[in-house]
């Protein structure tokens, strides 16, 4: 059995389809574990009607706690040999879910993990950002995996077994939890297959303010990537310097994120100088990514306001 735990908070204009999409899956063998985080407006209403209409939905009502308190209440509570997370404003498509067991099964791996697909409000796909795979799938040791452009640390659009979840939950009260927990994943894990299938639909709500405000808690990216790095070091040290130079990649996101919402914290933008100096070496010689980003690194580590100013222009 599969459990499917969905965190909800004041989502009330989009759950009804992001449950149907659970519920109409092919693979029918699962548990939808509605994680109702204190929504102030109809969200539980809606998962109690669910769960009137479908035995194999569940419904967990508690005090609001944020993101990973609602994915940790789901996850303490799953039942299946398998476990998938899925947001309750997105949804995943038809199959996602038998596309995830078989190739968890027929690669004998741990983790499998699908590509997303960024849509609107109605669905309509707004940008790639699927990982362009040169085969159907591509199996990888942990070590391979780890720091691994193939593999993204967003928790939803993969299936784990649910072993994996024995002493690891996600952070209360972070932002980016994601960061701070499926290296932990991967790390317990010997196999990850990732398939080049678009089955998990991102919803990007119109309006958002989400990529144009930055508070100290944004710092989270960067905070993540040093526990992240530090958690390889102890447990996986062959990939030690792949980890450093994520910290470099967080900081220069985060770099661009404050120099596009004028955030000027002087200690927080002197702690991303610190940690882009300090990896930017490992990050040039250890981890492919565009061009543009390794220039504005380059730039970032001379001059971290420079580079700010050169975003904050464009």
């Amino acid at each position: 059995m599969i459990s499917v735990v969905v965190p909800v908070y004041n989502v009330e204009r989009w759950l009804g389809e992001c449950v149907d999409s659970i519920l109409s899956q092919s693979y029918g063998d699962i548990e939808v574990i509605l994680v109702d985080d204190g929504s102030t407006d109809s969200s539980g209403q809606v998962c109690d009607s669910y769960a009137a209409a479908d035995g194999r939905v569940r419904v967990i009502h508690k005090s609001n706690g944020g993101l990973s308190d609602a994915r940790n209440a789901g996850i303490d509570v799953a039942k299946g040999e398998y476990i998938t997370c899925v947001d309750s404003d997105d949804v995943i498509a038809g199959g996602m879910l038998q596309y995830l067991f078989n190739l968890l099964i027929e690669n004998d791996a741990d983790i499998a993990c699908c590509q997303k697909l960024e849509v609107d409000e109605n669905l309509k796909p707004l940008h790639d950002s699927s990982v362009h795979l040169d085969k159907k799938a591509v199996v990888l040791g942990r070590e391979e995996a780890l720091c691994n452009p193939l593999v993204d640390t967003i928790a939803c659009g993969k299936l784990y077994k649910s072993s994996l979840f024995e002493g690891v939950r996600f952070p209360v009260g972070r932002l980016h939890e994601d960061v701070f927990t499926t290296h932990k994943l991967v790390s317990a894990g010997k196999k990850i297959v990732v398939g080049n299938a678009k089955m998990y639909l991102y919803r990007i709500r119109s309006g958002s303010i989400s990529k144009t405000v930055f508070t100290h808690r944004h710092m989270d990216m960067v905070y993540g990537k040093v526990e992240q790095a530090e958690y390889i070091r102890q447990h996986v040290p062959a990939v030690a310097k792949r980890a450093e130079a994520a910290i470099v990649y967080g900081a220069c996101v985060c770099a661009r994120r404050m120099a596009k919402a004028g955030y000027e914290d002087k200690d927080d933008i002197a702690f991303v100088q610190k940690q882009i100096r300090r990896h930017e070496i490992a990050f040039l010689r250890y981890l492919p990514c565009r061009l543009v980003t390794k220039l504005f690194s380059i730039v970032a580590f001379i001059n971290l306001r420079l580079a700010m100013k050169i975003i904050k222009r464009k």
